[in-house]
C-alpha cells in the first residue's frame, strides 16, 4: 500500500474514519445507522431539505426503522445530516447510494449516478474511499464513475480508491437487516478492495469479497434476474393453470413440501428503466417515407397506420419495412438497418443539450446512451457522462445507382380539382371510343367532351373498361386561350432535381382568383440561373412568363399550371413559401448524380458566397504588418427548419461538412478542399468569384470542413459542450436491430436506449455481440401482468351483468411490497391507469400510503387519498382489487362486505363465489 492507502486503512481500523453517506433514502439511512452504531463518525449528505430538517429533529421518515435508532445515533453525536456537498472533505470514505430512477420506457437514469460523481469529483481529495452502492450494468464504476473522479487529475489507485458493494436491503425483512445481510465488496484495483472490505467489515458481520467492481455490480444484477425470471415463470403458470381450472396457491403450497431443488416466488400483478426529445431529427426510409423527420412528426405518421401497443410508460409501434440510417458501432459499418419498434412516451427529469465544435446540436434525456470514439473504437456512455473533446459519429448515406422515377401526374391532381382537368389521347379521337362511352353514359356524355378533351373524373371512371395506358394521355387545364397542355407523366431526372433545388430556395406558389402560379425569382444578374430555370422548365412541357420588378431588381418566372403548383405543393409536399418548403422524399432515395443537382439548385438560389483576397494590413502591438489574403466561404441560409436539417445531410452524403453559424439558422463551408469542390456546384459570377480566390490562394488554408472522414460516410465532431436543465416534455426513440443505433439530427448516431434493471445485463451484452433473449423475456412476461389482472376483473364483471366503465374499483394496497410505504414501480399504479382509461371509478387503501405520492412513470394519475377501510366503503364499491397483502388489512371484513373481489396475492384461500383469482 502507498501512503494514502495506509493511513486510511489505519483510520478505519482506528475507527475514527469519518464515513460520508450520499443520499439518505431506503438503502442510506439504514446504512448510516449501521455505522453510527458502530461508534463512528457519520455525516449523511442529501439534496431534500425536508429529510434533513427530520433528522435534525431525530424523526424518522422510513416506517419500517425503529426511529429510537435514529434519536440515539443525533444525540450520541455519532451522525448528523446536511445538504452541503462541500463538507464531504471532512470523510475518509464516501458511500454513494443515489437512486437510478426510472423512465416513462422503464429504462435507467444515470444522470443522478453521474451528477454525484461530479459532486464527489469538486471536493474529491487525497486519501478517500468512494464506494458505488447503485444498482448499475456492469463497468459503470470504472468506466462511469472513474472517469468523472479522475477528470480533476487524481489518479483511481493511487490518490483516492473505488470500489462497488451492492445495496441487498429488503424493507420490511423482519430476519435480515442491514448488518445482518453479508456484504458483497470489489474494488476498481485490489488496494481499493482491500479498503472497501475493511470499511464494511466495521459495521456488517459478513463481508463477501470478489475480484473486481464488475463481479460485484454482475452479482446485484444476478440476483434480481434470478428473482425476475422465477417470478416471469409463476405468473406464467399462474395464466396458464387458471385456464386449465387449477389453483396456483394450492401448486405452490404442494410443490413448497419438497426440502430440495425447488424455491418458492409467488405470482404477483407485476415486477418491478433514454430517449430523444420531439424536435429532433431521424433519418429514415420505407413505409413510403424517405429523408428527415422531426421525431414527434415521425411518431405520429407511424402511430396512423402501424400496430400500436399502448403500455404505462407510452405508446410502442411496430413499424414493419421502415428503416434507419445508422452506425454498427462493432464492425464500424454505417447503413440502413430495421426499425423494431418506435417508442413515444412523457418524460420529467433531466434532459442533455449536446453542442459540438462545429455547433451541432442535439438534446436527450440525461441518461440516453450516446457513442463515444475511444481510439480505433467506440464505446458507450450516457448524455450525462459527455465530456468536452468526446468524439460523436457522424453519419451519411453515399447512396447508390438508381435510375429516374416516373411521376404520374394523373395521380398528382386532387380529388377535389379533377373536373378542372381535362384528358386527350394522343394521335386518337375519343370517337374512337364512343360506344364504349355511350354504353356507360348515354349520349350526356357529350357535355364532358370538348375540344376532343373529356373531363378527368370521367375519364378515371372508364379508364379500365377502354384500356388506354397513361404514358397515351395529355393533361389540359384552363379555358379558351388560357388553356394549356401537358405530358401526362414526368420523368425527374437529375436536370428536374435541380429544377426542384431552385424552388425550394427561390420559389413560391401564388393563388389570384382561382388560378395557381409557380414562381421562380432571382436577382437580375443571375441570368443564367434565370436562363436554366426557363429551359428545364421548357423541355418539360412548362410555359414561364417573365416580370421585371424595377424597385427590387429582380426577375420573377411566372408559371401558371395547376399541375406544377399540385406537383410541388401538395403531391411533394414542397411548400408554399420560404418558411415551409421541403425537399420531396424521393429524392433522398435517388442517385448521387439526382442528389448534387438538387444541392446545385439550392445553393444557387440560397447560397451566399464570401470572398476577400488581395493584400491586407493589420497593426499588432504597434506595428504594421501585411499579408496576402485568399478567403472564400461558402454559406446557406433557410428560414424553413426542416429544409435546412435536409441540406445538411445532402452536403454529407455528397462528401462535405458543413459548420452551423451560431445563432443562425445557416451552415458555412470553407477550407481549400472544400471551396474548390463547391465552386463547381455554382455559375456566373458566384462561380468565378470563388475560382478566383482558389486561384489567388498561394498555401491550403485548413478548415474543419477539410477535415479527414473515417470512412467515406463516417466523420466524428467533438464535443465543445453540454448543458443539463430539468425538463417535463414527450420524447421518443427507436430501437434498430443489427446496429443498435439510429441516425439523429444534422447525423449524429446515437446508441439505442438503455432498458431497465436486470436488462441492464442485457443491454450492455449487446456490446460483446450476445443477446441474452431469456432476460427479455422475462421482464415482458412481468410487465404485462397488470392487464392481465384487469381482465380478470372485467371478466368477472361481465358475468355479473356490469361493465367496467362506471364500476366503483377499491385497490387494496399501493406499495410494491408487503407491509412497507415504499410505492416505486408498484403494479398497482399501472392496475389504476388501465382501469381509469376503462371508465371506471378508483380509490385505494393502504395503511402505509396516506397519499399517492406524483410518480414519474404515471404522471397523469389523479391526486388520490387512502380510503379508511369500513364496511361501508367496501359494500360502496363494485369491486376490490387486493394488490399488496399488507398484514394490517382486516381481510375478514372485506370478505364479508365486498361485492366482488379479485385476489393477486391468494390471501383468499377459501373458495367462495365473489372470490376471482388473478
Amino acid at each position: 500500500m502507498n501512503h494514502h492507502a495506509q493511513n486510511l486503512h489505519d483510520r478505519i481500523d482506528s475507527g475514527t474514519a469519518v464515513v460520508g453517506i450520499i443520499g439518505l433514502g431506503y438503502v442510506g439511512l439504514p446504512l448510516a445507522l449501521a455505522f453510527a452504531e458502530k461508534r463512528m463518525r457519520v455525516v449523511g449528505f442529501d439534496v431534500d431539505p425536508k429529510k434533513i430538517e427530520a433528522i435534525s429533529r431525530g424523526e424518522c421518515y422510513i416506517k419500517h426503522l425503529d426511529g429510537r435508532r435514529l434519536s440515539a445515533a443525533i444525540d450520541g453525536g455519532s451522525f448528523s445530516a446536511t445538504a452541503d456537498f462541500a463538507r464531504l472533505g471532512e470523510t475518509d470514505a464516501i458511500l454513494v447510494c443515489v437512486p437510478t430512477p426510472l423512465t416513462p420506457q422503464r429504462e435507467p437514469d444515470m444522470s443522478y449516478v453521474a451528477g454525484t460523481a461530479r459532486e464527489i469529483a469538486a471536493r474529491l481529495r487525497p486519501g478517500q474511499l468512494v464506494v458505488l452502492e447503485s444498482t448499475t450494468y456492469p463497468g459503470t464504476t470504472d468506466e462511469l464513475v472513474r472517469g468523472l473522479l479522475e477528470e480533476r487529475g487524481l489518479r483511481s489507485g493511487e490518490d483516492f480508491f473505488l470500489a462497488f458493494s451492492p445495496e441487498r436491503e429488503d424493507p420490511g425483512n423482519p430476519d435480515y437487516g442491514t448488518t445482518t445481510i453479508p456484504k458483497v465488496v470489489g474494488g476498481v484495483d485490489p488496494t481499493s478492495g482491500d479498503l472497501a472490505e475493511a470499511l464494511y467489515g466495521k459495521a456488517v458481520a459478513r463481508v463477501v469479497r470478489v475480484s473486481s467492481a464488475r463481479t460485484a455490480e454482475a452479482s446485484k444484477l444476478t440476483e434480481n434476474i434470478f428473482r425476475a425470471v422465477n417470478i416471469a415463470l409463476v405468473n406464467e403458470l399462474k395464466v396458464t393453470y387458471d385456464a386449465m381450472g387449477i389453483d396456483i396457491w394450492e401448486v405452490l403450497d404442494a410443490a413448497e413440501t419438497k426440502p430440495f431443488g425447488f424455491m418458492r416466488f409467488n405470482p404477483g400483478p407485476g415486477w418491478g428503466g433514454h430517449c430523444v426529445t420531439g424536435d429532433q431529427w431521424l433519418r429514415v426510409r420505407g413505409r413510403g417515407l424517405s429523408g428527415v423527420y422531426r421525431a414527434k412528426e415521425l411518431f405520429a405518421l407511424l402511430r396512423a397506420d402501424c400496430p400500436t401497443v399502448v403500455g404505462q410508460q407510452g405508446t410502442y409501434i411496430e413499424p414493419e419495412g421502415l428503416e434507419a440510417l445508422a452506425l454498427d458501432a462493432t464492425s464500424g459499418d454505417v447503413g440502413w438497418f430495421p426499425v423494431e419498434t418506435v417508442f413515444g412516451g412523457a418524460y420529467e427529469g433531466p434532459c442533455v443539450e449536446v453542442t459540438t465544435e462545429d455547433r451541432r446540436r442535439l438534446t436527450v434525456t440525461a441518461g440516453h446512451p450516446m457513442l463515444v470514439l475511444r481510439g480505433e473504437s467506440f464505446a458507450t456512455v450516457s448524455a450525462a457522462e459527455l465530456r468536452a473533446g468526446d468524439e460523436l459519429p457522424v453519419v451519411s448515406d453515399l447512396g447508390g445507382p438508381a435510375a429516374d422515377p416516373v411521376v404520374d401526374l394523373v395521380a398528382v391532381v386532387p380529388a377535389s380539382e379533377r373536373t378542372r382537368v381535362w384528358v386527350r389521347v394522343k394521335d386518337q379521337p375519343w370517337a374512337a371510343h364512343a360506344a364504349a362511352l355511350k354504353r356507360r353514359y348515354g349520349w350526356t356524355i357529350r357535355d364532358s367532351i370538348r375540344s376532343d378533351a373529356l373531363r378527368l373524373d370521367r375519364f378515371l371512371e372508364v379508364e379500365a373498361e377502354i384500356g388506354v395506358e397513361r404514358s397515351e394521355l395529355r393533361l389540359l387545364t384552363g379555358m379558351g386561350s388560357a388553356r394549356r397542355e401537358w405530358p401526362s407523366t414526368l420523368r425527374v431526372t437529375p436536370d428536374v432535381c435541380r429544377l426542384i433545388g431552385y424552388f425550394l430556395a427561390e420559389g413560391c406558389i401564388s393563388t389570384d382568383g382561382g388560378a395557381k402560379r409557380v414562381r421562380f425569382t432571382f436577382n437580375r444578374s443571375e441570368a443564367e440561373y434565370l436562363n436554366d430555370v426557363a429551359q428545364i422548365l421548357s423541355r418539360n412541357g412548362f410555359v414561364a412568363t417573365v416580370y421585371q420588378d424595377k424597385t427590387w431588381h429582380s426577375t420573377t418566372l411566372k408559371v401558371s399550371s395547376l399541375l406544377l403548383a399540385w406537383l410541388l405543393g401538395s403531391h411533394w409536399r414542397c411548400g408554399r413559401r420560404s418558411q415551409e418548403m421541403r425537399g420531396p422524399d424521393l429524392v433522398f432515395g435517388l442517385s448521387v448524380e439526382h442528389k448534387r443537382e438538387l444541392l446545385k439548385g439550392l445553393l444557387r438560389g440560397d447560397g451566399d458566397v464570401w470572398v476577400r483576397s488581395g493584400r491586407s494590413s493589420y497593426r499588432k502591438n504597434g506595428r504594421l504588418y501585411s499579408h496576402q489574403n485568399a478567403t472564400a466561404v461558402v454559406g446557406f441560409f433557410s428560414s424553413s427548419p426542416v429544409l435546412l436539417e435536409q441540406v445538411v445531410h445532402l452536403l454529407q452524403d455528397l462528401g462535405f461538412r458543413p459548420r452551423f453559424k451560431a445563432g443562425s439558422p445557416q451552415v458555412r463551408l470553407q477550407g481549400t478542399k472544400t471551396v474548390s469542390k463547391l465552386a463547381q456546384y455554382f455559375a456566373g459570377e458566384k462561380r468565378v468569384k470563388l475560382e478566383a480566390a482558389g486561384a489567388a490562394r498561394r498555401r491550403a488554408v485548413h478548415s474543419l470542413c477539410d477535415a479527414e472522414r473515417l470512412a467515406p460516410n463516417l466523420l466524428t465532431t467533438k464535443v465543445l459542450a453540454s448543458t443539463t436543465s430539468e425538463v417535463a416534455c414527450d420524447v421518443y426513440s427507436l430501437e434498430v436491430s443489427g446496429a443498435q443505433s439510429f441516425c439523429t439530427s444534422s447525423g449524429i448516431a446515437v446508441h439505442n436506449c438503455i432498458p431497465l434493471d436486470p436488462f441492464y445485463l442485457s443491454w450492455k451484452a449487446r456490446e460483446y455481440g450476445v443477446a441474452p433473449k431469456f432476460i427479455e423475456l422475462a421482464g415482458e412476461v412481468n410487465v404485462e401482468m397488470p392487464r392481465y389482472v384487469v381482465g380478470k376483473l372485467q371478466q368477472a364483471l361481465n358475468q355479473r351483468g356490469k361493465p367496467v366503465k362506471g364500476c366503483r374499483v377499491l385497490i387494496l394496497g399501493l406499495a410494491y411490497k408487503k407491509d412497507i410505504d415504499d410505492p416505486r414501480e408498484s403494479p398497482a399504479f399501472e392496475v389504476i391507469r388501465e382501469l381509469l382509461a376503462l371508465g371506471a371509478e378508483v380509490r385505494y387503501h393502504d395503511p402505509h400510503i396516506p397519499r399517492a405520492p406524483r410518480m414519474r412513470s404515471w404522471p397523469d394519475l389523479p391526486a388520490m387519498e387512502s380510503q379508511p377501510l369500513t364496511p361501508e366503503t367496501v359494500a360502496g364499491c363494485d369491486a376490490v382489487v387486493l394488490v399488496t397483502d399488507h398484514s394490517a388489512v382486516d381481510y375478514d371484513l372485506v370478505e364479508q362486505n365486498a361485492a366482488l373481489i379479485v385476489d393477486t396475492r391468494g390471501v383468499f384461500r377459501r373458495r367462495v363465489p365473489h372470490v376471482t383469482r388473478a
